[in-house]
């Protein structure tokens, strides 16, 4: 999954509205478990080393939201906000700087931190003992207002129980190569939720690497029903910690409006999580290059939902085709099923079998299906042939249109 932790190469000025809203100056005043809190997560969610890394800090009237991005996540909590901080607006705050200041404060249980940030001058500075410590500010991004989608739906586990199932999620149970950089060179699985009203399932499928199937059951109540899934590796790992800050009871929302976000959430704390399917995450930006690569003038429609949607949608001249990225029933090989529209609203008659039988009969790679009532093409295409899936739409096509011109005077 890409990573979005580093901060922003855009070269924008901050926020114009933001600026104007914030002082030009003033103190962000963090107690020192605060502190401690920012820069340990900090610290978790950034590479190493932390390089380019920032976090951000959302101002407010009764609190402070810190954010924490990382892989498919986004992590938060909040802080009570202090007399003369800022109530709106917000600021990226490099994690060097917060690394820094640790080595200073590690050991001193009662040593308050005060940034002071001056905005004419983009800089942040941590002053003790009589010295002062400055670094200019990273580019603050334009940022559009956080989205606040209305909840359809949602699943309620207690935290305490939920914390279990962090250290079994993030076992490694087989021997996993590495490459030139020390990463991991296979792919790993990612983690599998269903819910059907009674305990929440999470799993995690290591069959594919020779490794077991793990399952965890924790018991939950809600409304939603159904099945989703994420990538694994930061996500294990926060679950992990979800008992370390608060406790009662922690909720998966989700939103019709956004049905490829979850929103783990806690109290005063939580995780926005991007959802995705393990093989749609393999095969959709391949598929949609292997597309858009061809000799054939294809529209390809991208998404970037990274993982999400299985479907690419196309239009080959003025025919709009579907390819669905599908796993066989066996779990292990994928293929890419075509489809096209021919003609709707037409029901089942034993004179339309005649016709439909009659076309596959002549085509060994596209066939002719019915579907509720419409007649449809399509044809499957192995993952390992997606170098040829260009040609095989514009052939899909073609030949749907001979079919779409000659099975209206028949029928």
């Amino acid at each position: 999954m890409p990573d979005s932790s580093s901060s922003s190469s855009d070269s924008s000025s901050p926020h114009d509205s933001e600026v104007s809203e914030q002082p030009t100056s003033f103190t962000l005043f963090l107690a020192h478990e605060d502190f401690e809190r920012v820069y340990l997560t900090a610290l978790r969610h950034a590479p190493q080393p932390v390089g380019e890394y920032v976090c951000t800090v959302e101002f407010g009237p009764l609190n402070h939201t810190w954010f924490f991005r990382e892989q498919n996540i986004t992590s938060w909590f909040l802080t009570e906000t202090n007399e003369d901080e800022p109530t709106s607006g917000s600021l990226d705050i490099p994690a060097y700087f917060l690394e820094a200041i640790n080595q200073l404060v590690a050991h001193v249980d009662d040593n308050d931190v005060e940034l002071h940030i001056n905005r004419d001058a983009n800089t942040i500075t941590y002053s003790a003992k009589q010295s002062h410590f400055t670094a200019t500010l990273p580019t603050q991004p334009q940022r559009p207002p956080r989205s606040q989608h209305p909840r359809s739906s949602r699943v309620h586990v207690n935290t305490a129980h939920f914390a279990q199932v962090g250290p079994f999620l993030s076992s490694i149970p087989v021997d996993i190569p590495e490459d030139e950089d020390g990463h991991p060179a296979v792919f790993q699985p990612f983690i599998s939720f269903t819910y059907d009203g009674t305990d929440l399932v999470i799993s995690r499928d290591w069959t594919k690497l020779g490794g077991p199937v793990l399952t965890m059951r924790v018991q939950a109540g809600g409304d939603y029903r159904g099945t989703f899934s994420m990538y694994a590796p930061a996500v294990a790992r926060e679950f992990f910690l979800a008992d370390a800050y608060g406790s009662g009871a922690l909720v998966f929302e989700f939103s019709d409006e956004e049905p490829h976000v979850c929103k783990l959430t806690n109290t005063t704390w939580g995780i926005d999580i991007q959802l995705a399917k393990e093989s749609v995450f393999k095969y959709r930006r391949r598929l949609e290059a292997a597309l858009a690569a061809g000799d054939a003038e294809l529209e390809v429609k991208r998404d970037s939902r990274i993982g999400w949607d299985p479907v690419v949608v196309m239009e080959a001249g003025d025919r709009l085709i579907t390819a669905t990225i599908t796993e066989a029933d066996n779990g292990s090989t994928h293929y890419v099923r075509l489809k096209t529209d021919i003609v709707s609203d037409i029901p089942w008659s034993p004179e339309l079998a005649t016709e439909i039988n009659a076309w596959n009969d002549q085509w060994s790679t596209v066939k002719l299906v019915h579907t509720d009532t419409a007649v449809q093409a399509v044809a499957d295409v192995p993952i390992a042939s997606l170098s040829e899936i260009s040609t095989i739409v514009v052939d899909l096509a073609a030949k749907a249109q001979i079919v779409n011109e000659l099975i209206g005077a028949v029928l």
